[in-house]
């Protein structure tokens, strides 16, 4: 058995109207993983606050309370998303053997 696990990194600016939506379609899509490729036993998704203005953070903490496969990263201000997934990407390689990104 290999044991890997992955992390999805998802940037994220003002996209409260459809983080909640979106996440949990990629719940599926981290389970579709899951059961295609046995190497992968364990699967979450950090999710970067790029300095949203709106209920983006919020809603990612709540996330996070509903499940702990899911993390988040808050910025204090809009670095853009290439900041935000360097920032994601840094913090995945910490724990992950593999990662994705969008």
């Amino acid at each position: 058995m290999y044991n890997k696990k992955l992390t999805i990194v998802i940037p994220a600016y003002n996209e409260d109207e459809v983080l909640m939506n979106s996440v949990y379609r990629l719940l599926n899509v981290k389970d579709q993983i899951l059961e295609k490729y046995e190497a992968i036993t364990t699967a979450n998704i950090l999710i970067i606050d790029d300095g949203s203005n709106d209920q983006t953070w919020p809603i990612i903490e709540r996330l996070h309370n509903e499940n702990r496969q899911i993390g988040g990263l808050q910025f204090s201000r809009n670095f853009g998303h290439q900041a935000a997934l360097i920032a994601g990407l840094n913090e995945a390689v910490k724990t992950a053997d593999c990662y994705c990104y969008n």
